[in-house]
C-alpha cells in the first residue's frame, strides 16, 4: 500500500508557511498597537492637563489684572477710603460701586460673582447688591458654622493673593463646589480695609478635563504649591480610594520635570507642573479602561485571523491536491511503463521511494543506450557540420541547441572553409587494385582515411592551437576543413587581418604537404564570416575557387 507521504508533507508545509507568519505578525501587531494606543492616551492626557494648566494660569493672571484695575477704580477707591462704609449714602456711591463690580464680572466669563467684604464692618458689596454680613453668610454664601468661622477669619486676615477651594457651599440657593480668589484691598497695603473675593464654579474648570478624561473614567486633581488639593474629581462611575491615591501620588512626588507620564500599578499616571505658580496637575486612568477601548479592535483582529486561516486552509488544500496530482500522474506512468517494479507487494512505501526506484531502474537499463549514444557523437558531429556547410540548417537557435547537445563551445570571431584536393588520384586508383595475402582487394577508402587523417594533422599544425579545426570528406573525395579564427570575447583583430591570417594558413598547408608527403594539394578558399550559419556561403565560394585551378 502506498502511503501519501508527499501529500501530507505538502499539506503540512503549506500550513506552517501560513500559520507561523500570521500568528507572529498578529502577535506583534496587536501588542504594538496596544503600546502605541497607551502612549497616545498618555500623550492626550498630558496635553489635556497642559491645556487645563494654561487655562487656569490665564484665569489667575486675569484675576490679578482685574484686582489691580479694580483697586484703582474711583468708585471702589472712594469706598475703601472711608472708615465707616455703612454711613455712606447708597446713592450714588454704593450703586456706582455695584455697577463697576458688575462690569468686571461680565468682562470675565468664568466668574460667578465678585464681592468686596469690608473688614470689621457689617458691609458686603457684590456685583448685584449690598448685603450685611449676616445676610451674606446665611443667604448668599453659606457654610456650616465651623467652616464659616474659619472662612471669616481667612477673609479678615488675608494678605496678598489667596486661592481657596471650598466644598459643599450653599451658594445662590444651590450646593456646589467653588474656588475663591481672595485678595486684600488696597493691594499691598499694610492695613487692608477690605477683602476682594471672586467666586469660580469648580465645574467650569473641570469641564476642560472632563471632555477627554471622562471617556476613560479616571481621576484628576490639582495641587497648589504647598501640596494642598485645590480641586479633584472622579469621572464616570470610577472610584479611587484614598490609599490608592496616596500610592499613585508617591510615584511622582519627587518628580522635578514639568510633564511626566508612566504606567504603574495598573494605572496610567500623567503629571504636569506649572512653572508660574508651581501647581501640579495629575490624572490617573485605569489601564483596564484603556484596554477596553481596544477590545473591539481585538475582536475584529481575531475574526480576521480566523477568516484568513479558513481561506488559507482551503487554498492549502487546493494547492496540495494540485501539486500531488502531478506526483500521482508520475506514479501512474511508472506503474504502466515500469511493471517490473515491486510496488503492489510492498508495504509502507512512499511515493518518493517508488520514483527513486524507477529512476535507478531506468538508469541501469539505459546504460547500454547511453554508450551507444556516446559512440554516435562523432557521426552526429559529421552530420551536423555537413548539413551546416551545405546550407541545410537555417536557424541559429537550432545551431546553438545542436552545439550544446554535442558538447561543443564555439566562440570564434570568424569562420571559413577550405576545400583541399590532392593530386594523387591515379596513385590511389592503382593502389586500389593491389591484392593482399587472403585474396581480397584493399579498398581505396582506407587510403583516403589515411590521407584525410594526415592532412588534418598538417592543417592543425599550420593553423596553430588557437584555431578551431574540423575536417570532413565530401562525396568528391576532397577534404573540407572548417576553420574558426580569433576569440570573440578578447581578440580585437579586424577582418582584414584575419583574412590575411586565413590565407597564410592555406599557404602553410601546401608547404607542409609538399615537404612532408611529397605531393601537392589544391586548396579552395572561402570567405570569412562572423556567424556559423554563413558557412554554406564560404563552402560555395571555396568550391567555385577549385573550378579555376
Amino acid at each position: 500500500m502506498i502511503k501519501k507521504k508527499a501529500f501530507v508533507r505538502y499539506l503540512f508545509s503549506y500550513i506552517l508557511v501560513l500559520i507561523i507568519p500570521i500568528t507572529t505578525i498578529s502577535y506583534f501587531i496587536y501588542f504594538q498597537f496596544i503600546g502605541q494606543f497607551q502612549e497616545e492616551v498618555m500623550s492626550s492626557a498630558t496635553k489635556t492637563l497642559e491645556q487645563t494648566r494654561d487655562t487656569i494660569n490665564k484665569y489667575i493672571e486675569s484675576f490679578a489684572s482685574l484686582t489691580s484695575n479694580l483697586s484703582t477704580n474711583p468708585d471702589i477707591s472712594y469706598l475703601l477710603s472711608k472708615d465707616d462704609v455703612e454711613k455712606i449714602d447708597t446713592y450714588p456711591y454704593v450703586l456706582n460701586a455695584i455697577k463697576e463690580l458688575s462690569k468686571y464680572r461680565n468682562a470675565n466669563s468664568i466668574l460667578e460673582n465678585i464681592f468686596v467684604i469690608f473688614r470689621n464692618q457689617n458691609v458686603v458689596i457684590g456685583d448685584l447688591s449690598k448685603y450685611d454680613l449676616d445676610t451674606f453668610t446665611e443667604r448668599v454664601f453659606k457654610l456650616d458654622s465651623e467652616k464659616s468661622r474659619n472662612f471669616m477669619q481667612i477673609l479678615n486676615t488675608a494678605r496678598g493673593e489667596v486661592i481657596l477651594p471650598l466644598k459643599n457651599v450653599t451658594y445662590n440657593e444651590r450646593q456646589t463646589d467653588v474656588i475663591l480668589y481672595i485678595q486684600s484691598l488696597p493691594i499691598k497695603d499694610i492695613f487692608p480695609k477690605a477683602t476682594l473675593m471672586m467666586i469660580v464654579d469648580e465645574d467650569s474648570l473641570i469641564r476642560s478635563m472632563e471632555n477627554y478624561l471622562k471617556e476613560y473614567k479616571g481621576y484628576a486633581c490639582i495641587f497648589d504649591q504647598d501640596n494642598n488639593i485645590v480641586m479633584s474629581t472622579e469621572f464616570g462611575d470610577f472610584k479611587l480610594s484614598e490609599n490608592e491615591r496616596n500610592l499613585l501620588l508617591s510615584e511622582i512626588e519627587n518628580q522635578s520635570r514639568n510633564n511626566y507620564s508612566i504606567s504603574k500599578h495598573s494605572y496610567v499616571i500623567s503629571y504636569v507642573r506649572s512653572q508660574k505658580n508651581d501647581w501640579k496637575y495629575i490624572s490617573f486612568i485605569p489601564s483596564t479602561n484603556i484596554l477596553s477601548k481596544v477590545r473591539f479592535i481585538q475582536q475584529r483582529m481575531v475574526e480576521i485571523i480566523i477568516l484568513s486561516l479558513i481561506i488559507g486552509m482551503l487554498v492549502i488544500l487546493y494547492l496540495s491536491k494540485k501539486d500531488y496530482y502531478k506526483i500521482n500522474k508520475i506514479l501512474n506512468s511508472i506503474k504502466v511503463h515500469e511493471q517490473d517494479l515491486a510496488i503492489e507487494g510492498s508495504s509502507n512505501i512512499s511515493e518518493w521511494d517508488i520514483i527513486n526506484e524507477a529512476i535507478v531502474n531506468y538508469i541501469s537499463k539505459n546504460d547500454a543506450l547511453q554508450e551507444k549514444i556516446y559512440q554516435q557523437i562523432p557521426l552526429m558531429k559529421n552530420s551536423f557540420f555537413t548539413r551546416l556547410i551545405n546550407g541545410r540548417i537555417n536557424d541559429e537557435t537550432d545551431i546553438a541547441d545542436t552545439l550544446d547537445l554535442l558538447g561543443l563551445e564555439l566562440n570564434r570571431k570568424y569562420y571559413g572553409v577550405f576545400i583541399i584536393e590532392t593530386d594523387i588520384k591515379d596513385t590511389v586508383s592503382n593502389v586500389s587494385n593491389i591484392k593482399i595475402g587472403d585474396g581480397s582487394h584493399e579498398n581505396t577508402k582506407l587510403v583516403r582515411e589515411v590521407i584525410q587523417a594526415t592532412l588534418t594533422d598538417i592543417v592543425r599544425k599550420a593553423a596553430g592551437k588557437d584555431c578551431f579545426i574540423y575536417a570532413l570528406e565530401d562525396q568528391k573525395h576532397t577534404l573540407d576543413i572548417i576553420i574558426g579564427i580569433g576569440d570573440k570575447d578578447i581578440d580585437d583583430e579586424n577582418l582584414e587581418y584575419s583574412v590575411k591570417y586565413f590565407h597564410q594558413i592555406a599557404s602553410n598547408i601546401k608547404e607542409f604537404v609538399k615537404r612532408d608527403l611529397g605531393f601537392t594539394v589544391t586548396i579552395g578558399i572561402g570567405c570569412l564570416y562572423s556567424n556559423l550559419i554563413n558557412l554554406d556561403d564560404s563552402y560555395t565560394e571555396a568550391s567555385k575557387a577549385l573550378e579555376y585551378k
